[in-house]
């Protein structure tokens, strides 16, 4: 991104895995599977969670699984070994769906939401940010129009929404995690040198 570079590891981690973690019979499987999230989000400096827009147009129950999930993996992460902070990213996607609407009537898709979010998606939002603090979570309004034929009747239009990429969330969550690091590195330094004796 620009004159900034980073080597990334990245794991792809199943949501519907996590809605499993929330059975109330608690068995061997369930109890491995939990171990195998708590290792998966011990390894991590940040997490993408892509969250659909076309959930608005879906039935209540979808949005309530989405949200399930979430709460079942935040839940694993205040439970595990992660010393934290972890930034996590709410990247929007197909985010021109969104009824978003600015001073004019015109819809207009950013990078990252100025204005009121669907009540669903601001319940989603401030879950996260209530887990993990408003500086280590943050949304992003993603879109990807894709290959359209001129005479696609499915192609935008060429006015109102901007699709926007994710460049913007992972550079964010990159920056974001970097920042972290740091500041772990520098705080256990600083923590070791109070042992030395000052002379």
């Amino acid at each position: 991104s620009h004159a900034a570079s980073w080597r990334v590891s990245t794991k792809d981690y199943s949501g519907s895995l996590v809605e499993l973690v929330r059975q109330q019979s608690v068995g061997p499987a369930v109890k491995s599977l939990r171990q195998q999230i708590a290792a998966w989000i011990g390894t991590c400096d940040a997490m993408l969670v892509l969250v659909p827009a076309d959930l608005a147009s879906q039935d209540d129950d979808a949005r309530l699984i989405f949200r399930r999930a979430m709460e079942s993996l935040l839940a694993v992460f205040n439970g595990s070994s992660h010393p934290g902070p972890l930034p996590i990213c709410l990247a929007v996607t197909k985010s021109d769906m969104l009824p978003m609407a600015v001073p004019g009537g015109l819809s207009v898709l950013t990078g990252e939401p100025q204005g009121a979010l669907p009540a669903w998606l601001d319940e989603l939002v401030s879950l996260v940010r209530h887990q993990v603090g408003d500086a280590h979570a943050k949304v992003f309004l993603t879109s990807a129009f894709g290959g359209h034929d001129q005479n696609d009747p499915a192609r935008p239009p060429t006015a109102g929404p901007t699709p926007k990429g994710l460049e913007e969330p992972l550079t964010w969550m990159l920056r974001e995690s970097d920042r972290c690091l740091v500041d772990a590195a520098i705080t256990a330094a600083e923590r070791s040198l109070t042992h030395w004796p000052v002379s």
